[in-house]
């Protein structure tokens, strides 16, 4: 059982005609219960007696997270159809149980902090659409799905958290409209 409720808002305040702050804050507010038992398959595909899932005890059969996560953003508008930007946000992933293999401890909680930078241009009587963004994410307690191994036997999937993962990036995006009727995108 997974229950989730969040309140957020977010407000722009023009500093002058053409450039914005923006803020945002989230609250979110995340608990999982699970209950359950393993059913082992024994060889010529017959149910063995049921056993007890480790993630029925107490310590694995709810998880409760509350966070705070925001986005800040600055905006500058060069012209009508060009500006440039830079935001910060901090964001979070909810831990949660490992289903396909629930004798496993649960995933904690991920966190990222996305750094992004860029300019959106709309050029050409508004005939080309050119976007540009660099980013770099800081991922911690990465959510990584990887195989379990059991007494030297492949076993399923387990969701594991990784200490943790930058990422850094370009993204450029164009969209143009050299006649009505022809549109490209890329």
């Amino acid at each position: 059982t997974a229950r989730s409720y969040a309140a957020f808002g977010e407000v722009t305040y023009a500093l002058t005609p053409t450039t914005r702050l923006t803020g945002g804050i989230r609250y979110t507010s995340e608990s999982r219960d699970f209950t359950g038992t393993t059913r082992p398959i024994l060889a010529g595909g017959s149910l063995g007696a049921p056993i007890a899932s480790s993630s029925s005890s107490a310590a694995n059969s709810a998880l409760k997270t509350n966070q705070v996560t925001y986005r800040i953003a600055l905006r500058q508008d060069i012209t009508p159809d060009i500006n440039v930007y830079a935001s910060v946000n901090r964001g979070f992933k909810a831990g949660t149980f490992n289903l396909q293999s629930p004798g496993n401890l649960p995933a904690k909680p991920q966190f990222i902090m996305a750094y992004e930078a860029g300019f959106k241009s709309e050029l050409l009587d508004r005939r080309l659409r050119l976007n540009l963004s660099a980013y770099h994410y800081d991922i911690s307690d990465y959510q990584v799905r990887s195989a379990a191994v059991n007494g030297g036997v492949f076993g399923s999937s387990v969701l594991l958290n990784a200490a943790t993962v930058k990422v850094d990036g370009v993204e450029l995006e164009f969209e143009a409209a050299p006649t009505d009727q022809l549109r490209l995108f890329g």
